[in-house]
């Protein structure tokens, strides 16, 4: 079968909708929006006889990590022609995407899936989880305390530009939340039925805002929160008030992280219900990149064997060493005081999971008696991993 992998070229965009729409089966129209967002170069596609019959992008981001940053590559529009699935195309394309990020400088990949099975094949790994609270907004009310003094407003055509400084100052103290562009939020507010509202304090400064997208199901209304993000106590209770004042929906879905603090500002939480759902799923493309974006808030060195057979320049023994705020990781060829494969090292990397959560479930071989405990300490976040942003 003769394949062909490149990247998109111009003359190629009416295929490649074509392709997207059939693969998902979906219109047009979303792919049609998609061509004027996405740069070609962001695509990698693998044609047969001449006629493109896969597709993966890979666009170009960010992920907050406390402070700290790192580039990553957001995979999406993973697509394949039903007649050429399971030939190894999307494969071929996920490895070449992988090599395209590190050539990059992107120590991570991410992506949303409900499919993930396929992609841990290739060293993603499930990093965040997303907690998803429902409720009918005339079952709640907030809890006693004090009334806001400053005020929430709808703003004017360029009012994202606001939002994102506020977005900035809360992602930068979070974990695994996506940097945002220009772009992402053109995306987020042109998004249908959408509503941006901002919270301002009694001296005019910018404290919180809400995206707000009302829904229709079976003929009633709901209403999705996108976003609530506040930076201080009074913007977050006024902006859950707005929340609860949408008397004529039936139901509320909020998306958000597990320590989302919406419980403690209900004067009743009960009636509100919430579960667990997989999140960002996450990849290290470049161990020793990767592992020096990230913050350290405590001391040590381990000599960590990685087991890495997609990105074989990952496989091997590293020094990683953590002092002064920050991770230092340099080859060695000393024995490894753990083991463990580059699946396990993304939800250590970011706290999803404790190394003695992964050594319990046998995702660690721990070498030296201290080893795990040591991981602990030095892998530990402040915050849980949470991305808002699906792509």
């Amino acid at each position: 079968m003769p394949t062909d992998i490149h990247v998109l070229r111009e003359d190629e965009l009416e295929r490649w909708r074509y392709l997207g729409a059939t693969a998902f089966m979906s219109s047009a129209e979303p792919w049609e929006r998609a061509t004027q967002a996405l740069r070609p170069e962001w695509t990698l596609v693998a044609t047969v006889d001449g006629e493109m019959q896969a597709s993966v992008t890979s666009i170009p981001s960010g992920l907050e990590l406390e402070g700290n940053k790192a580039a990553m590559g957001a995979v999406s529009g993973v697509a394949c022609m039903p007649e050429y699935r399971r030939m190894g195309l999307v494969a071929e394309l996920l490895v070449e995407t992988l090599k395209r990020s590190r050539d990059l400088g992107e120590p991570l990949s991410g992506l949303w899936t409900p499919h993930p099975a396929l992609y841990r094949r290739y060293g993603w790994e499930t990093a965040t989880d997303v907690r998803l609270v429902s409720f009918a907004p005339k079952q709640l009310a907030l809890a006693p305390g004090p009334r806001p003094t400053g005020r929430i407003r709808r703003p004017g055509e360029n009012g994202w530009q606001e939002a994102a400084r506020v977005y900035r100052e809360w992602a930068g103290r979070r974990n695994s939340l996506m940097t945002r562009d220009a772009a992402r939020w053109a995306v987020l507010v042109s998004e249908p039925e959408t509503v941006l509202y901002h919270y301002v304090s009694a001296d005019g400064a910018p404290e919180g805002f809400a995206l707000l997208q009302t829904t229709r199901a079976e003929g009633a209304a709901g209403l999705t929160v996108r976003d609530l993000v506040a930076t201080s106590s009074e913007a977050y209770r006024a902006l859950v008030g707005l929340v609860l004042s949408h008397d004529l929906v039936a139901k509320v879905d909020w998306y958000c992280s597990v320590d989302e603090p919406l419980a403690e500002a209900l004067a009743d939480p009960a009636p509100a219900r919430s579960r667990l759902e997989r999140g960002l799923m996450l990849r290290i493309v470049d161990v020793a990149e990767a592992l020096g974006r990230r913050p350290a808030y405590a001391e040590g060195r381990l000599m960590v064997r990685v087991v890495d057979e997609v990105c074989p320049w990952n496989d091997g023994v590293w020094e990683v060493t953590a002092a002064g705020s920050r991770f230092s990781v340099e080859r060695e060829d000393d024995e490894p005081m753990l083991t463990l494969d580059v699946r396990a090292l993304a939800q250590l990397f970011n706290g999803y999971r404790s190394a003695t959560q992964l050594a319990r479930a046998g995702r660690i071989q721990a070498h030296h008696a201290r080893a795990v405990a040591i991981a602990d300490i030095m892998f530990a976040m402040r915050t849980p991993p949470f991305c808002a942003d699906e792509f």
